[in-house]
């Protein structure tokens, strides 16, 4: 790191940061879950996530092929994903006409959804094409925004899940009773249930919250895109005493609640804050088998009563 910089928590970036740290704790949570859910041993994330999301699963043996697939190799490991590729979007409809599901397309057909909660989706030549603008190319932008508008704002529309890439037929061995017969190979569709699985883990993967890297830099520069877009390291950051001590690899000059500081500064905050978080947890533990100990002997004096008694 270039930059060290102490963060006062209380300041309006300490609140932005601690917000961020509290939803990436729960992201990565969440992130946990899912790999121990599907089964995984381990996984990765994509290249922007600080915490959260699942790019890539790994796991101890090979996972059923119908609903796991090889997407890539990381460190000489074989990294999985859902068997299947799933698409969300949203479709213009009418209230008395609504689409019904079909085998690769489920509509959300509970929630009705306004022009005001889709506009933003798509480009304004997508939604121009939509709205069957021919002359959108001679449009200034604004008067396009405004046509779109004008013809998009009484609409309603729903939104879309599209499953495609499906799992492809298993090879399954003929069994033959005779002796010696050749094995046949047979081409079988998978079945609903096994292909649901990969739609299943597909759409919870997607469904996970992701904490970029991008949105810390956001917080911590002030905004300034030009000077976040330069840094080729994720930065660290942790809270002690109040404040939040980051290391990070551009200048958060433009942020006026950063305070420079010197990296022997942050070094020895963060040993500090190791020691004594170390020095605690070993004190609970003593404590732990105290209290324990304490628990065994009461209960032999209870028994060693009971036992003068007669019971």
């Amino acid at each position: 790191m270039k930059y060290y910089y102490k963060l006062p928590v209380l300041s309006e970036t300490g609140k932005r940061l601690r917000k961020f740290n509290s939803q990436a704790i729960l992201s990565l949570r969440r992130a946990d879950a899912y790999a121990k859910r599907m089964g995984a041993v381990a996984y990765h994330s994509s290249n922007d996530a600080f915490a959260g999301g699942v790019a890539f699963l790994i796991f101890e043996k090979e996972p059923n092929p119908a609903v796991f697939r090889v997407a890539t190799k990381i460190d000489d490991e074989l990294c999985y994903e859902p068997n299947v590729k799933l698409d969300s979007g949203v479709v213009v409809v009418k209230k008395n006409e609504l689409p019904k599901d079909d085998p690769d397309c489920l509509y959300d057909c509970s929630k009705l959804l306004s022009w005001a909660d889709v506009r933003d989706r798509y480009s304004l030549a997508t939604w121009a094409k939509t709205a069957n603008i021919t002359d959108a190319d001679k449009m200034t932008e604004d008067a396009l925004r405004e046509e779109i508008t004008k013809r998009m704002k009484d609409r309603n529309f729903i939104s879309y899940l599209r499953i495609s890439d499906m799992p492809a037929p298993d090879l399954v061995q003929s069994h033959q009773l005779r002796k010696g017969s050749r094995v046949h190979l047979r081409a079988v569709r998978p079945s609903v249930k096994v292909a649901s699985r990969a739609v299943t883990a597909e759409r919870q993967r997607m469904a996970l919250p992701i904490m970029s890297i991008s949105s810390l830099l956001d917080i911590l520069t002030g905004g300034n895109t030009a000077v976040a877009a330069e840094c080729g390291t994720t930065p660290i950051f942790f809270e002690w005493k109040r404040n939040w001590y980051i290391g990070v690899d551009v200048p958060c000059d433009a942020n006026k609640d950063m305070q420079l500081i010197e990296s022997a500064a942050f070094t020895f905050m963060l040993n500090t804050k190791k020691q004594t978080l170390a020095r605690e947890a070993a004190d609970f533990d003593e404590y732990c088998k105290e209290e324990k100990a304490e628990r065994e002997r009461l209960i032999a004096e209870k028994k060693e009563i009971d036992r003068l008694k007669g019971k």
